[in-house]
């Protein structure tokens, strides 16, 4: 009986894994919504600095409201990630894969599993560290780039591109 409920609670668990997987790989192949400005890569590294200050108050935001609020229902562990990767892309920085799992905020084997579904779904590139070859090294794509820093131009009062544009 015991171990009936214990492959239940299993499945649950893979169930609403595998639905999250199919939410991230979404991100990268969603359209963009009618009406929502994507600015471009020029516009994005003109104001890096700032884009990455306004990734890193939103990831240290997310930790202080979890020690606020206590609730396991905070958990994205892929935005997490990409908002580390995002803003140190931006300042031309690479990010080891043990580190972004610690900004997962998730147990080590979840959070390998979703920078693996980040790169898979090209928002992630994964390379060898040229100076270990023990790590590898993260960066964000041009395209998760452009969207990422589209959101933070748009929460910062930025204009962009209109995603009907043909710029």
């Amino acid at each position: 009986m015991l171990q009936g409920v214990v492959i239940e609670d299993l499945d649950a668990i893979a169930s609403e894994m595998e639905a999250m997987a199919g939410r991230v790989r979404s991100l990268s192949q969603r359209e963009p919504v009618r009406g929502v400005r994507i600015s471009t890569l020029t516009q994005i590294h003109t104001r890096a600095k700032e884009l990455a200050a306004a990734a890193r108050r939103e990831y240290d935001l997310r930790r202080m409201r979890e020690a606020y609020v206590a609730s396991p229902h905070f958990g994205e562990p892929a935005w997490d990630i990409m908002l580390d990767v995002f803003s140190n892309t931006l300042l031309g920085k690479s990010v080891s894969v043990s580190s972004a799992c610690v900004a997962s905020h998730a147990p080590p084997t979840t959070g390998l599993r979703y920078i693996e579904h980040l790169i898979q779904d090209g928002v992630l590139i994964r390379t060898d560290d040229p100076e270990d070859g023990r790590r590898r090294l993260l960066t964000m794509s041009d395209e998760a780039v452009a969207s990422v820093g589209s959101f933070f131009m748009a929460t910062s009062g930025y204009t962009g591109v209109s995603a009907n544009s043909t710029e």
